[in-house]
């Protein structure tokens, strides 16, 4: 098996890639998302 990433994330190797994540992820890209919509705070982006 290839350690390739376009390989690991090929929909047609991995039907449901949604799956191979961490429980947590959900939460993080929802948090992920919701800092995404904000300004960043002073000097965060140095």
């Amino acid at each position: 098996m290839s350690l390739n990433p376009v390989y690991l994330w090929n929909p047609q190797n991995f039907p449901d890639p949604q799956a191979m994540l961490p429980d947590g992820f959900d939460t993080a890209h929802r948090i992920v998302s919701e800092w995404a919509g904000q300004p960043l705070p002073q000097g965060a982006d140095t």
